[in-house]
């Protein structure tokens, strides 16, 4: 059920979004209920993605592993992310756009007038804090527990949206 994020962005090569940027945003999507290719699901990522006919059925594939790694109630979801071994500055940038393509997700399958109780709003306040970071980080083994904190702190949070919400809106 794992992913590579050097995989995924060869297969997106030339579509003008990360992988990681994609996961999030699917991520987002998900945690609203939204489900695999159903009509708001191919709705959403026409919104979203420029070439989406071309990226529907990789777009198909991650979604349904990202649906079943978020439905496991052993915690198995992981974020779409390079390697620990990459740069730091790269990871920083990766985990910045994934919380970029979450909020996104989120917010374009979101229903007007969707009310969120304040540990949603939280979060959703934190990850767009994580969006903007700067990628130009030093090499540090604090700089290293920072971000191996931040990753989890994202991870834990969308497990958390995604119980506390996607049983609140069901679109298929």
């Amino acid at each position: 059920m794992t992913m590579d994020h050097e995989e995924v962005n060869s297969a997106l090569a030339g579509a003008g979004i990360d992988a990681s940027e994609l996961h999030g945003f699917l991520c987002g999507v998900f945690c609203l209920g939204i489900e695999v290719q159903s009509d708001t699901w191919y709705r959403t990522l026409e919104e979203y993605l420029p070439e989406s006919g071309q990226l529907t059925g990789l777009a198909s594939e991650i979604g349904l592993k990202i649906s079943t790694a978020l439905k496991d109630t052993q915690m198995q979801f992981n974020l779409l992310l390079p390697d620990a071994d990459a740069a730091i500055d790269q990871r920083t940038l990766c985990l910045s756009l994934w919380c970029s393509g979450f909020v996104s997700g989120y917010g374009l399958g979101s229903p007007e007038g969707f009310r969120q109780v304040d540990e949603v709003k939280e979060l959703l306040v934190d990850f767009r804090a994580i969006s903007r970071l700067n990628e130009q980080v030093e090499e540090s083994d604090e700089n290293e527990s920072d971000l191996m904190q931040l990753e989890e702190y994202v991870r834990m949070g969308t497990i958390f949206l995604y119980d506390n919400l996607s049983g609140e809106k069901g679109n298929s």
